[in-house]
């Protein structure tokens, strides 16, 4: 087959993708519910949580357990399976900055006190691809793949303040993550005048204290 033809194959394929693969879709956002759960999900709360018809969930639960996207544990819940670990190895096997970072602190130890950490921003989250964890005890721990709101990290503020104000407000004016402590800014207006924000745009710098 040429290449045009390839390509024209390829745009069709895109067009129809949002009409006409919704189990892939499901199939996704069961893997973040289950991911992002802080509880054991069973078939039934997975098939309530996403509103799915009880043979659609179960027929999409099982294909997940067979192909290791899920695994099944003996007491009928559902937690990630490995599969989607080959993926994470993909992904950071690509990106050279997480061997700079890794090798960087390996060799230096001068930050040993200090937690440091790797992360990209995906829309309104910022995703930790690679950290190192202080020496010293803290009240939070990071993991390679945890995802936290961009609004209430440094290294999310740091991206945040580079974004220009249009793409900030189409991002949370409608959809401002709740806060995580008191501290926390409340909404868009209150994280633009936040003294994190403000001291990165001006000194390259964002503080992230644990409270």
């Amino acid at each position: 087959m040429s290449s045009a033809r390839l390509a024209a194959v390829d745009d069709t394929a895109i067009g129809k993708s949002v009409d006409s693969v919704p189990a892939l879709r499901r199939a996704v956002s069961i893997l973040d519910l289950v991911t992002n759960s802080s509880d054991a999900m069973s078939a039934a709360d997975i098939t309530r949580a996403m509103s799915l018809p009880k043979s659609t969930a179960h027929g999409l639960l099982g294909v997940m357990v067979e192909l290791g996207l899920l695994v099944r544990k003996q007491d009928g819940t559902f937690r990630l399976g490995p599969h989607p670990m080959r993926w994470a190895h993909g992904f950071l096997s690509e990106m050279d900055m997480v061997s700079v970072f890794r090798n960087y602190f390996a060799s230096d130890t001068t930050l040993s006190p200090y937690t440091v950490t790797l992360t990209t921003l995906d829309r309104h989250e910022v995703v930790y691809i690679d950290c190192r964890n202080s020496d010293q005890p803290l009240g939070h721990t990071f993991r390679i793949g945890m995802r936290l709101p961009a609004t209430f990290t440094a290294t999310g503020k740091m991206l945040l303040s580079e974004m220009p104000e249009d793409k900030l407000d189409a991002l949370f004016r409608a959809n401002f993550p709740l806060p995580l402590t008191s501290r926390s800014v409340k909404n868009l207006a209150a994280l633009g005048r936040s003294d994190d924000l403000t001291s990165w745009d001006s000194q390259g710098q964002a503080n992230q204290i644990q409270r």
